[in-house]
């Protein structure tokens, strides 16, 4: 019995051996024939982006060749849903610059990784099917799981960003009205909201907009990126009021007022909703409180006759 785990313990090593070789001969090989480019050709703004990846991200930086590789296949794009994954990102569910197809490489190499020390761990004590049955489980749970997450985290930036935005408003109205310019206004905003959701997304728009890029076509940005319909309402009233020729800052006044009264009905719908939701459990609790006040008198019916 001894004998026979040991042979099996030694047939996985050089399985495992032959795998890590094989793997890095195939880098190797990617990275002596992957063709070269010169200055003029390559794309500046995405390599600033994978130096920033690589900053942030030391799985990045150590097994790059391979997580783009991971990130050309189809299967794994697939099961990880590239466009929800995508949306997230946009929504800023991620620090880090990744594109779709790269989260979810990186999420998968690192299932991988996790489920490969499973295995390597639970070898001896579950024996090697249900081992490798449970590493498989984490690898599939970890790909499946990564979207889930980001998207979360996403919906947890944009309520930040929902919540700052009437005051935000609220401020570049004011401004306005004192004799203040838009981009003024969006430098105030950006200062005063430092690290929050709604500094970092008008910092995008400031940018873009000192950066030359004309008003309408930042604000489309904007728009695109978040996919919000307070945003939307924002982005369409500026554009109205630049056509119609009406003050920014009664714009913004009025934009302010419609999200608090916004926040205000959404507030009271969510009160009347738990109001329902807490129903069911409250008769719950009166059955089981109507049950303790009940039950000595029951029993000492049925017992004491």
């Amino acid at each position: 019995m001894y004998m026979d785990s040991i042979n099996s313990l030694m047939v996985l090593g050089t399985c495992l051996l032959g795998i890590s070789f094989g793997w890095f001969c195939h880098e190797v090989l990617l990275i002596v024939m992957r063709p070269t480019r010169n200055d003029s050709q390559a794309w500046q703004h995405d390599e600033r982006r994978r130096e920033t990846l690589r900053r942030g991200s030391e799985l990045f930086r150590w097994f790059e060749p391979l997580i783009m590789d991971l990130a050309r296949v189809r299967l794994l794009m697939t099961l990880g849903n590239v466009g929800s994954v995508e949306r997230s990102l946009l929504q800023g569910g991620a620090p880090l610059p990744w594109s779709a197809r790269e989260y979810l490489a990186v999420a998968a190499f690192r299932s991988m990784l996790a489920s490969l020390a499973w295995l390597i761990l639970s070898y001896q004590s579950l024996g090697l099917s249900n081992a490798i049955l449970t590493a498989v489980l984490i690898l599939s749970s970890g790909i499946l799981m990564a979207p889930r997450k980001l998207a979360t985290l996403a919906k947890v930036r944009m309520r930040r960003f929902k919540q700052r935005l009437p005051y935000a408003i609220d401020l570049m109205a004011l401004m306005m009205e004192a004799g203040g310019d838009f981009r003024q206004c969006l430098t105030t905003v950006v200062h005063e909201n430092r690290g929050h959701p709604v500094g970092d997304e008008f910092g995008w728009l400031l940018k873009s907009f000192a950066a030359g890029q004309p008003l309408r076509e930042s604000l489309d940005l904007l728009q695109s990126r978040l996919r919000d319909e307070d945003v939307h309402e924002i982005v369409f009233s500026i554009k109205n009021a630049e056509e119609l020729g009406v003050p920014l800052s009664k714009t913004f006044l009025t934009l302010a007022e419609q999200m608090r009264l916004k926040r205000a009905q959404n507030a009271e719908k969510m009160i009347g909703e738990r109001k329902t939701m807490l129903a069911f459990p409250s008769l719950i609790i009166m059955i089981a409180c109507l049950i303790i006040a009940v039950a000595p008198t029951i029993l000492n019916a049925v017992f004491h006759g």
